[in-house]
């Protein structure tokens, strides 16, 4: 329940800021009134509030779209999406609400706007159906990329609601112009409901920003869930020859290359204790893979009961680094096996998990 309230409480401070905001202070002239960059900044600095209000209770969604592309890129259940979109809609709805009634309390009164999204002749910048479309779908993949990436594992967490607030703000310069940006469904559906009797098309035009949204948000989860964007489990040596990251982001030679010990960890004796006379060379090999994976004690480990974890290892070590086209429900059997091997070690180092799956499959001489 408490996640619940949490992202209602969070989409009716989106609703309420974002789009009051836009009504209440672009109806306002000299200095109490604000520009699309201003009405951008408002969006954006309300996620980043409430992505370090409410972050650690919800994940902060507060738009279903975003909700749906963590449920195509299996990061939350279908019981949880459902409950999510509820009480999104509905802390939207009541932000909207609570915004039509200040608004109901200006002496000259208003044109009964709530900052609605839409298109077409009359609206903005008046661009098409297409255009519109287009711009919701693209916009709300481009907004998940930003989600799924910064929240994944091995991303810097911390940081993580600033860049997805600062995404918001980049989509609303580019797109309030063409639909008044929406990206999110629950923030078009709320102030569409609420302000039917003053602006009824709006509701007629809201399956747009429903659709849009969630075709973009649905791409953009595949692409994590088949693991096109998602991070590796390890960051690959600088300039060794299995290397798939850019030389930037990855891990700077040692010199006097690689040992079979370093940190003051001995990690051939670790994989000896599994495979007696165990290959020094293909040892120090598999070092060099891991890199600076092997600095961080949480990564240089391996948590055989986190399922993404599991996923991590089958995808990236054993389908591309080497290279196996086995059935996916067979590599996950010898991941398992590996575990079931090492189930009285503490701390299964990743060192001697992947030694052990090469032995297996007779791909050690990759690493010699």
């Amino acid at each position: 329940m408490k996640k619940a309230v949490a992202e209602f409480i969070g989409t009716f401070a989106l609703v309420l800021i974002g789009c009051g905001t836009a009504v209440i202070a672009g109806m306002g002239s000299g200095p109490t009134a604000v520009d699309i960059l201003g009405i951008a900044v408002a969006f954006g600095l309300t996620i980043v509030a409430m992505a370090y209000g409410i972050g650690q209770v919800s994940g902060c969604h507060i738009n279903p779209a975003v909700s749906f592309g963590a449920l195509v890129a299996g990061r939350m259940t279908g019981v949880d999406f459902v409950l999510y979109v509820i009480a999104q809609v509905l802390g939207a709805i009541t932000g909207a609400a609570v915004l039509y009634l200040i608004l109901s309390g200006k002496a000259s009164g208003w044109t009964g706007g709530l900052g609605q999204n839409g298109w077409g002749p009359g609206y903005l910048g008046e661009y098409g159906l297409g255009a519109a479309f287009t711009y919701e779908a693209v916009g709300t993949f481009l907004f998940l990329v930003c989600i799924l990436g910064v929240t994944q594992k091995g991303a810097p967490v911390g940081l993580a609601g600033l860049a997805i607030g600062l995404t918001l703000v980049a989509l609303h310069l580019l797109g309030i112009n063409i639909t008044g940006t929406s990206v999110n469904p629950a923030r078009s559906l709320g102030p569409a409901i609420v302000g039917y009797a003053t602006n009824p098309l709006a509701l007629q035009q809201v399956w747009l920003f429903i659709v849009a949204p969630l075709i973009g948000a649905g791409v953009a989860g595949l692409l994590f869930k088949s693991g096109l964007l998602a991070a590796d489990d390890v960051v690959p040596v600088r300039g060794a020859a299995d290397s798939d990251v850019a030389p930037g982001a990855s891990a700077p030679v040692e010199s006097g290359g690689a040992s079979t010990s370093s940190g003051g960890k001995d990690w051939a004796a670790h994989v000896k204790k599994y495979a007696a006379g165990a290959d020094d060379e293909a040892i120090a090999g598999i070092i060099r893979y891991l890199g600076i994976a092997l600095r961080n004690r949480d990564s240089s480990l391996v948590a055989f009961t986190d399922k993404d974890e599991v996923a991590r290892v089958r995808t990236n070590f054993l389908q591309k680094k080497l290279a196996l086209t086995h059935p996916e429900t067979e590599l996950d059997e010898a991941i398992a096996a590996v575990g079931d091997k090492m189930k009285g070690d503490r701390n299964k180092n990743r060192v001697t998990v992947y030694y052990l799956l090469a032995d297996r499959y007779k791909k050690l001489g990759m690493f010699r």
